[in-house]
């Protein structure tokens, strides 16, 4: 690190101050703190925040004993109940389905107005001064409000001089319509002391209910599930009941519908003989049969005819036809005419062809033959006749089946409408038979009062009260007490804008910080007690200001030293005083001048009158042996204020006044110069620029930055040699909260003799 680095090059320059003097380096503090500087900014007003978090908590728990304590009892709905369903019929009324959104409109259901009303008239809440506005008696702050408006009434009338019109007022209220806003009243009372909400996506609605009284509040929720259950069990009887209302009426008027259709039909049917059997019309079932018929002559006349023609292309060769083979007489007929053939042949070999048994047997034989061409000649015409009976009773058949075609268009055409009527008739008939049926089921199935919704746990009277919460709200005014604590800790932070620490002293006047003296004792006799024990706080502050101050290579051949501050009561003079006394016991000669004549101080310390002092020396109306005195203790020469008033020329005195500080600076080793306040007027100014040093007193916590910087820029200005700053009247423990540790650190030190 180079010899000449100062940490105030590092600050930026400000024009009007003073550049910061050349120093031995040291330590400079982070820019932007260590991250304590928030806790250390709350921790410096610790104080103050316990005091308003305490206070909060006492505000808030006087609160919590001040409201009106309110009990809350809770009752439990289950929702959508599955019913036994015994004959396995449809209800008329459909059961509910439970799922959220199920629920949550039964919730509605229970925080409607209207059970709400039932639930106040079972309980007769309009009896309740808690639920009827009317019983109470009318708190004190609204007859104030009400004195205090007609006040201002008054006043406006006086004002504008016009004469109080009354209000025109409505017609009376009748006691029915005065009893309805009562009852809206207590209803809109109750639902505000009631909240119904669904229990963690089950099909449970809890019913929560408040009241004053905690046996009030069980009795509203028991009463309002109950209420809620009997709506339902009500509901579902008159739906039940409407339904079956309708079904006998519907029932009715289609019966009567049925049988008008019916009736319509049936003589349409008689006046165009539109006859029916079991299972179709008699024309339809006629053409059927007759068609049947004719099929089957028309399949005998061709197995006729095929009979006939066979039998007319046999020719002679008859015996293997069906109608010979079929003959009984035939075929008895060929076994004669076959054994008579064999007798024939028999005989004729044993007698010749005129013998008489021959001719007997051939003539036999020729009768055989003849008979069978007989029989026959008769199947052959038999067959002719079958053929002809066949062919006649097909054209027969036919002609029939022809006019009953016919016929049977006619009634086809005439079918169409009555077709129509029959199924007019036949849905009436199918719909009355529904309703018929669905009447019998609503008649068989169970009872509609059977509950969908049960409470599964009733309202207890509840033991304590559940409002207001007094440990929540005990809590939150302290935990709010702690933050407005905060926050105005804070905020007198921010608005803290005097010198706290030596760091924001020199951040703001580019000046080094010469010294941190803690506060002392204003007499004399305590700063002197306390510099004759130089392990004390204050006189090891003391000590080392003097040794920057007087001792320092800085400081070498500097012998007139100004003392100065912005504004009054910042210890300068406590602290030039002090000075000299260390000083004198270091053996050295040592002067204070006293030149604040508007409010002397240093005459004070030494117990002695002002006058006379500088302002008669510098009058010329008192020699130096009559103004500088003598401390017997300590050795310190003191010229006191004097009366200024002798000299009224403004240069001439500080001309004087400069001539003495050179006369002074040859005959002592230090001459300290108390002067007056900066901002208080121009003497300090004057001196500024006769002095050979000047050392800037800046009281800890008490004025503001901004009046320093002035006061220093005013010097700076008028040509004043600073040394720097002197941060006086520091509470130790208080300073150590900023994060700059202790004024000084107690350190054994050696007792140095007083000089003679």
């Amino acid at each position: 690190m180079p010899s000449d680095y100062s940490p105030y090059a590092q600050l930026p320059y400000r024009p009007g101050l003073p550049a910061a003097p050349r120093f031995v380096p040291h330590y400079m503090p982070l820019p932007n703190g260590d991250g304590m500087d928030l806790f250390r900014k709350l921790w410096r007003h610790k104080s103050m925040i316990v005091a308003i978090t305490v206070a909060g908590g006492v505000l808030a728990g006087a609160a919590t004993l001040m409201m009106t304590p309110r009990y809350s009892a809770e009752s439990q709905v289950l929702i959508g109940v599955d019913l036994p369903n015994v004959t396995d019929i449809p209800s008329l009324l459909r059961d509910m389905t439970a799922n959220q959104e199920v629920v949550q409109s039964q919730g509605y259901v229970l925080m409607s107005r209207g059970l709400a009303a039932q639930v106040a008239n079972r309980l007769a809440l309009d009896q309740d001064p808690e639920f009827n506005p009317a019983l109470r008696d009318p708190p004190a702050w609204r007859e104030y409000i009400y004195e205090a408006k007609a006040w201002l009434r008054d006043l406006y009338a006086g004002i504008t001089q016009q004469e109080e019109s009354a209000e025109p007022e409505g017609p009376p209220l009748s006691e029915e319509e005065r009893k309805k806003r009562l009852d809206q009243i207590v209803v809109s009372q109750l639902l505000a002391k009631l909240d119904v909400y669904p229990m963690q996506r089950s099909h449970v609605l809890s019913i929560n209910a408040q009241s004053e009284n905690p046996e009030t509040a069980a009795r509203i929720a028991n009463t309002v599930a109950k209420a809620y259950i009997e709506q339902q069990l009500i509901r579902r009887a008159k739906v039940t009941e409407n339904a079956s209302t309708w079904l006998d009426q519907r029932i009715a008027e289609l019966r009567e519908k049925v049988e008008t259709a019916e009736r319509e039909t049936e003589e349409y049917r008689r006046e165009n003989g539109l006859f029916e059997t079991r299972n179709d019309r008699v024309t339809a079932q006629q053409l059927a049969e007759l068609n049947t018929q004719l099929i089957m002559a028309e399949t005998e006349r061709a197995s006729a005819e095929s009979r006939l023609a066979q039998t007319q292309a046999a020719g002679g060769r008859v015996e293997s036809l069906p109608a010979v083979v079929n003959s009984p007489l035939i075929q008895a007929l060929l076994q004669r005419k076959v054994e008579t053939e064999r007798q024939v042949a028999e005989l004729g070999s044993t007698f010749g062809p005129q013998h008489p048994r021959i001719r007997d047997i051939k003539a036999q034989l020729s009768d055989i033959k003849g008979r069978i061409a007989h029989e026959m000649s008769k199947i052959t015409q038999s067959l002719q006749h079958e053929v002809n009976a066949s062919q006649a009773r097909v054209a027969t058949l036919r002609g029939n089946l022809q006019k009953l075609e016919g016929q049977l268009g006619q009634d086809n055409d005439k079918s169409i409408h009555l077709r129509e009527l029959e199924r007019r008739a036949e849905a009436n008939r199918r719909l009355l038979v529904t309703f018929l049926d669905r009447a019998k089921e609503a008649e068989a199935q169970p009872n509609s009062e059977e509950e969908n919704a049960v409470v599964i746990s009733e309202a207890v009277t509840p033991f304590g009260p559940s409002y207001p919460p007094s440990t929540m709200l005990t809590m939150l005014g302290v935990v709010a007490g702690a933050l407005v604590g905060m926050v105005i800790a804070l905020f007198r932070e921010n608005l803290d804008r005097t010198f706290r620490t030596a760091r924001q002293v020199e951040e703001a006047t580019n000046l080094p910080v010469l010294g941190v003296l803690p506060a002392e004792n204003r007499s004399i006799s305590g700063m002197t007690s306390s510099l004759d024990r130089p392990n004390s706080l204050f006189g090891q502050a003391m000590g080392n200001l003097l040794e920057r101050l007087v001792f320092s290579p800085e400081a070498q051949g500097r012998k007139v030293l100004m003392l100065t501050s912005a504004t009054p009561q910042e210890g300068k003079s406590q602290i030039a005083v002090a000075l000299v006394h260390l000083v004198a016991r270091r053996g050295l000669r040592v002067i204070i001048l006293d030149c604040d004549w508007r409010r002397p101080t240093i005459n004070r310390y030494f117990s002695r009158p002002a006058t006379p002092g500088l302002g008669d020396l510098l009058a010329g109306t008192a020699t130096p042996d009559d103004v500088v005195y003598r401390d017997p203790e300590s050795g310190v020469h003191a010229i006191f204020a004097g009366d200024i008033s002798l000299l009224s020329s403004n240069a001439e005195r500080f001309a004087r006044l400069k001539l003495l500080q050179t006369t002074l600076a040859r005959h002592y080793d230090l001459v300290v110069i108390d002067t007056p306040p900066v901002l208080a007027g121009p003497d300090a100014l004057a001196l500024a620029r006769s002095a050979e040093e000047v050392a800037f007193v800046a009281r800890w916590g008490q004025v503001s930055r901004d009046v320093s910087i002035e006061a220093i820029r005013n010097l700076a200005f008028n040509g004043a040699k600073f040394s720097g700053v002197i941060l006086a009247g520091v509470d130790p423990k208080r300073y150590r909260r900023y994060g700059m540790g202790d004024v000084v650190y107690p350190y054994p030190a050696i007792n140095v003799p007083r000089a003679a």
